[in-house]
């Protein structure tokens, strides 16, 4: 099964650098992205090219769907308001039995096969006082044999989708926060 999912965020009085710094601060991707990366690590980083794997879990019908990602990032900055990222998955490792004491991750092209395969394409540009943010995320699943559709099929289908809608939420939140912190603004128990 593929999936392909677009959805865009306005993130009104920020930059694009602002925008940028989030993005590439892979080691707090926990604090940004709470209810998504439960780890994140750096492999290697260049002016233009990034690695990195990440481990992300998202639950929907009390089943959680864990993967642990390794992504390849190229980026590029077409001007000074205008920039892209795409990133690829090299490699995707589905965890069994995640958050207890039995979990694993199947070898790679094994497990249930909630994804296998994921390209990513983030879009940026600054204007009308504030920063544009357009993904689109293409996810692949296997197909689902008939007497497992019940369970498993809403899941294929939902995380590729709440992925995307989490992330634009996300970055436009821990941006929003990077921005007041930087500028000396309090917020109020985390209100923003």
């Amino acid at each position: 099964m593929i999936h392909d999912w677009s959805g865009a965020v306005f993130l009104p009085d920020v930059k694009l650098d602002d925008v940028m710094q989030v993005l590439d601060d892979y080691s707090r991707y926990p604090d940004f992205y709470k209810d998504l990366v439960m780890k994140s690590k750096l492999l290697e980083q260049s002016p233009d090219r990034e690695k990195v794997t990440l481990l992300m879990m998202q639950k929907v019908f009390s089943v959680a769907a864990a993967v642990e990602i390794d992504d390849d990032i190229q980026i590029k900055r077409l001007d000074p308001d205008r920039a892209y990222t795409l990133s690829d998955s090299v490699q995707v490792r589905e965890i069994s039995d995640f958050g207890t004491a039995n979990q694993h991750a199947f070898p790679e092209g094994h497990g249930p096969g909630y994804i296998w395969r994921t390209v990513t394409i983030t879009r940026l540009e600054q204007r009308d006082g504030g920063v544009y943010a357009e993904m689109e995320i293409i996810a692949m699943s296997r197909g689902i044999p008939f007497t497992l559709r019940w369970p498993i099929k809403p899941l294929a289908e939902r995380v590729p989708r709440s992925l995307m809608l989490a992330t634009l939420r996300d970055t436009r939140d821990a941006v929003r926060q990077e921005c007041k912190t930087r500028n000396g603004q309090p917020t109020l128990g985390g209100l923003k």
